[in-house]
């Protein structure tokens, strides 16, 4: 069995523009965002890829709206803001 796709490895592979996202996240285009351990959690990897530019829009866009075993779900704390239609982006997981 593969593992699941990231995002750090999206980046890797070319598949995800990192500032487009970013920009997404910013305006809290996505309803939610679930992620494998807390925003605090991830403050500590060592990944440079993309992680630190993610962790502060998360931090700046979004807010927890449920935790439960693992799985962090973050939701928008606005009403989105939606300059495109959606995208094969708008079900990329953002877990790690």
């Amino acid at each position: 069995m593969r593992p699941a796709p990231n995002l750090s490895h999206g980046v890797r592979a070319g598949k995800l523009d990192p500032a487009a996202l970013v920009n997404r996240l910013t305006r809290g285009e996505f309803a939610t965002v679930q992620l494998c351990c807390s925003i605090g959690f991830l403050k500590g990897d060592d990944d440079p890829t993309i992680i630190p530019q993610v962790l502060a829009t998360l931090q700046t866009s979004y807010e927890l709206g449920l935790a439960h075993q693992g799985c962090y779900i973050y939701v928008p704390k606005h009403a989105p803001t939606r300059s495109s239609e959606p995208t094969a982006m708008d079900f990329f997981p953002l877990e790690r």
